[in-house]
């Protein structure tokens, strides 16, 4: 939230102002002005909060060990339990390099996403 707070504090007044000369109304500045040049801080808090969430072992594991059963199990404590548990060291290898190239592939698509995103597309949408 602190990063869509500083993309905001850091939008310009004058691209509101002439707006509102235009004749705008409220939902039309955001969707053509305020989202455009918040979208490159949403992409990137929108990674940072997927990739902490994809990595979330610590606290669920300290809690629940991932049970009942296996109800709270994510793929870090299954990673977890085949390698360290259960000793099936190649499996549990083979699960981390298919889970890293996931996770590199989702930031990559997010990237590319934000990378579309300019801050000069401000006009090309009304």
């Amino acid at each position: 939230m602190l990063i869509v707070l500083g993309g905001i504090a850091a939008i310009p007044i004058e691209p509101y102002e002439s707006a509102q000369i235009d004749g705008a109304g409220m939902w039309q500045m955001f969707r053509y002005i305020t989202l455009p040049l918040i979208m490159p801080f949403l992409f990137i808090a929108a990674m940072i909060r997927g990739i902490d969430a994809v990595k979330s072992f610590d606290v669920i594991f300290a809690i629940t060990q991932g049970g009942p059963g296996s109800a709270s199990e994510t793929i870090n404590l299954y990673l977890y339990s085949v390698a360290f548990i259960y000793y099936d060291l190649g499996y549990g290898s083979a699960i981390a390099v298919i889970f890293f190239v996931l996770i590199v592939a989702l930031a990559a698509v997010l990237l590319y996403l934000r990378q579309r995103t300019l801050w000069t597309e401000i006009g090309l949408g009304a």
